[in-house]
């Protein structure tokens, strides 16, 4: 099929690049010299040029022949909203906002037990030192003492998401473990109820969850949230939502963090449910098997892209009885979190080296597309549940596997000791830059910028991506978190950089 690209201009076009829709590739080059005379160089076969005076269309121009065109200045209009104009000059330098470092790094979290399910506390300690995890996803499920997850809390200074489990229904013992939590500065969240559509829950003597209804969920997170907001050592804390609200057997509104009017559900409108969506989207699906390029970051979108079990099966339109929930736009700015996700060893054929490297990517791509916090799981890996799952940092034995090395040396790399307020901005540009390669600027207390470049191409093969800076530098260092925590090249007075990027995140200290 054929793109027709259509014009209207409010005045003279010098130059432009067309570009398909939200894509980074070139489709063609205009230069016109005035409306009725344009010249044109193609890139693809099968593209088409309306171009548009005052009275309506003028010429289509195809592979360089001119013809009349029978297209509606109407019809122009309409459809001119689909085309994406860029300017031609590939020396204007953008203006980019940092991200203070430290603001990336307190994203990082991982599922864990702790103490509980074979795992021992001082080797949790050890690992969350090693790795540079800020938070954990934990709970009063298993039993984990409140006294283990403060020591954990002295010692790597971490902070924890304190939720009811699988199947927990216990208000107050949640709310007595979160106000000491709070107390030592340990509480990141409290969360409601962990995969409701696969641990039934019974609350006011009514059974609900799994295939039954969810109005008691539903009950109990909504008095989750008012417990928590009017209980003075707890109310400034934020309440997560329940993990898998798109499983919803009957439209309760857990699609929502507050039911809007009109929106017809079980509950009534103006119920209150969390601060923050919640959801386990892990980076492979049934159905959507195998590794592809892009992987971490199709299943970070926040959108109807995400090709996994994310943000708007959950929350805009629920995967199991397709109950509607936000709008798409509403979705991009939605506060969200995750808690589980991740991939398991010979899963699609991953194996210890990819693994590590999408935990990486999996880790930036959350962060970049507005997941505020990400909880791999996990760990280390399970011993009391059907063999070994191969999902965690770590092996049953506590050996570290790939990527424990490749995250400690990211958050190594990355590592700041101080905070920011006031970050600053850098103007740099990756002219074409590839659809799998993604970057984001984060800066230092020491004002230092680091710009974090990652790929997604792991069909295999490289990219050479360009890096254009506003002004000539003495010297930026490049690192490589696969390598090590050493600069892997420097480079003196540059104002630029090629930079080849395949499957990982390289950074660059600017």
């Amino acid at each position: 099929m054929a793109l027709t690209i259509i014009f209207g201009f409010p005045r003279p076009l010098i130059t432009a690049n067309i570009y398909v829709y939200d894509s980074q590739q070139l489709a063609a080059i205009v230069i016109s010299n005035d409306v009725a005379d344009k010249t044109m160089s193609l890139v693809s076969d099968n593209i088409s040029i309306v171009t548009m005076d005052k009275n309506g269309p003028v010429t289509d121009i195809s592979q360089g022949n001119a013809k009349t065109t029978a297209t509606t200045r109407e019809n122009c209009q309409k459809a001119s909203c689909t085309v994406t104009v860029k300017p031609c000059e590939e020396n204007i330098i953008p203006v980019t906002a940092a991200i203070p470092v430290n603001d990336f790094l307190n994203s990082i979290g991982a599922c864990s037990a702790i103490s509980r399910r074979g795992e021992n506390l001082q080797s949790t300690i050890a690992c969350a030192k090693y790795l540079g995890i800020r938070w954990f996803r934990a709970g009063y499920e298993s039993d984990i003492p409140v006294s283990d997850l403060i020591e954990l809390h002295h010692q790597a200074d971490v902070c924890f998401s304190y939720g009811l489990g699988s199947g927990g229904n216990d208000l107050q013992r949640l709310l007595d473990g979160a106000k000491q939590l709070a107390s030592a500065g340990a509480l990141l969240a409290l969360e409601g109820n962990n995969e409701p559509n696969n641990w039934g829950v019974t609350y006011q003597d009514e059974t609900g969850g799994r295939d039954l209804s969810w109005v008691p969920i539903a009950k109990l997170q909504r008095d989750l949230y008012r417990s928590v907001k009017n209980d003075p050592a707890l109310k400034d804390y934020p309440v997560w939502n329940i993990s898998e609200s798109g499983a919803q057997t009957d439209n309760v509104g857990l699609q929502f963090l507050t039911i809007p009017e009109g929106a017809n559900t079980f509950m009534p409108a103006g119920t209150v449910y969390a601060d923050y969506a919640n959801c386990h989207n892990y980076i492979v699906h049934p159905s959507w098997q195998g590794i592809h390029d892009n992987q971490t970051w199709i299943a970070s979108d926040p959108g109807p892209e995400c090709k996994v079990d994310g943000l708007y099966g959950n929350y805009g339109l629920t995967w199991l009885n397709k109950y509607p929930g936000y709008s798409v736009s509403e979705l991009m700015t939605l506060p969200r979190i995750t808690t589980e996700t991740g991939v398991a060893i010979d899963t699609y054929g991953v194996d210890e080296e990819l693994q590590g490297k999408l935990f990486m990517n999996l880790y930036l791509s959350q962060f970049k597309q507005g997941w505020s916090y990400t909880s791999i799981y996990l760990l280390r890996d399970r011993t009391d549940e059907s063999g070994n799952q191969q999902y965690g940092f770590y092996k049953p034995d506590y050996t570290p596997r790939q990527a424990a090395h490749y995250l400690h040396n990211l958050t190594t790399i990355l590592a700041d000791a101080g905070s920011i307020s006031s970050p600053g901005v850098l103007n740099y540009s990756i002219p074409r830059q590839p659809v799998t390669v993604h970057d984001m600027l984060l800066q230092k207390s020491n004002g230092k910028f680091y710009l974090v470049l990652w790929g997604e191409q792991y069909s295999g093969g490289s990219n050479n991506v360009s890096i254009n800076l506003d002004a000539t530098y003495s010297s930026i260092n490049i690192y490589d978190p696969t390598i090590g925590t050493s600069t892997v090249q420097t480079l003196n007075n540059v104002s630029s950089a090629t930079i080849s990027v395949t499957d990982h995140p390289l950074i660059i200290e600017i």
